[in-house]
């Protein structure tokens, strides 16, 4: 087992990961420590699903011997609602997958295959016999030679955000165009939260762990995109961001926001906000939105203080679904729901629940 790395948060250890600059022997003591988080707290492992793969057998490994040694003979499961057990049934079906094909002669291509296209699923997997699961089988593939062999870590664009009340189809269908529109092939689109931000004090925000929550319920069926939550020390985005961006492959940062984030981000650098005015340089790139019924004319303003900046923006194509999380939070107070506000039933139940409710 490598030296455990003490840190405070998964901020701090992002930090410490990227201050050491990939050395192998600190990347794994904070993933020690991160196996032992999970253990403890029951937390997701987010982070192992943005490594590259060559990485991954290992950090697996250390996981599952982790887990093994701190619950011999307790049974720890995360949830009894449908979300949890379709994630436990998702994970079932993925090992059968799996094991299915290296019973095979000559099918590793096939399982090195799957197993880059499901790589999000790490990442939304909760409670230990689970996980164990999961890490024991990409053990079992790394032994049959059937981990990809990509060596670096993925793209990483980034779609941070409070998602106030909940994660709706708009943010979806966000998600995907930027992908979409990404001429690169090992791209991951990474969903966050941080549990600070000095532009969202004066706003309504729900706890923290109900926001990781719902943003797990939102997105964890979509391929190729995953969430992470990320308690920190800092409310400046504009580092938070580019801490992350050290996992990407290229160490730059990509940057999902809609129309009236973008102005608003503009407007912030402009009157010189250190939390922002960082982003605005030749290693960020935003994609973002325009929606069918906006006046694209403020959008080309802002794009104009953009030029003389470095950084690069790409307007995606127009969204098809017009939805706002002010309205959502509106309807919701006044008890006039919307099925249609809901990407999925796992997000309707949860917010149906008494608590998330009293918490808007």
């Amino acid at each position: 087992m490598q030296e455990r790395y003490n840190y405070d948060n998964k901020e701090s250890a992002l930090r410490a990961i990227s201050e050491h600059n990939f050395n192998d022997s600190k990347y794994l003591a904070v993933y020690e420590s991160e196996a032992i988080a999970i253990s403890n707290y029951e937390t997701y492992a987010d982070l192992l699903a943005i490594t590259s793969w060559s990485k991954i057998p290992t950090l697996a490994q250390i996981i599952f011997t982790s887990l093994e040694e701190l619950n011999s003979g307790k049974t720890s499961v995360a949830g009894t609602d449908n979300f949890h057990n379709d994630i436990s049934k998702r994970v079932d079906n993925w090992n059968q997958e799996i094991f299915h094909n290296l019973n095979r002669i000559g099918t590793s291509h096939t399982v090195r295959k799957f197993l880059s296209s499901t790589k999000s699923l790490i990442s939304f997997v909760q409670g230990h016999e689970t996980l164990q699961k999961m890490c024991k089988t990409l053990i079992l593939c790394d032994n049959a030679g059937a981990i990809p062999q990509d060596t670096s870590n993925p793209i990483l664009i980034q779609y941070p955000g409070s998602f106030n009340p909940f994660p709706h189809p708009g943010h979806i269908e966000l998600s995907l165009l930027a992908k979409e529109n990404n001429i690169n092939d090992n791209i991951m689109v990474v969903v966050t939260t941080f549990s600070k931000n000095k532009h969202r004090v004066n706003q309504p925000s729900l706890p923290f762990s109900i926001k990781i929550n719902m943003l797990n319920r939102g997105f964890a069926f979509e391929n190729d995109v995953m969430v992470i939550g990320i308690p920190g020390d800092t409310d400046c985005q504009s580092q938070q961001m580019q801490l992350l961006a050290t996992l990407s492959s290229d160490q730059s940062v990509h940057y999902i926001l809609g129309n009236d984030a973008f102005i608003t981000k503009i407007r912030q650098a402009k009157s010189k906000d250190g939390g922002v005015l960082g982003l605005f340089n030749k290693n960020t790139t935003f994609y973002v939105s325009r929606r069918n019924n906006y006046n694209d004319n403020l959008l080309d303003e802002s794009y104009l203080y953009t030029r003389g900046t470095g950084c690069k923006v790409i307007f995606l194509p127009k969204q098809q679904l017009s939805i706002s999380g002010t309205n959502i939070r509106q309807k919701l107070e006044s008890n006039n729901s919307d099925n249609n506000f809901y990407p999925n039933k796992y997000v309707k139940d949860y917010v149906d629940k008494d608590f998330y409710l009293s918490s808007l």
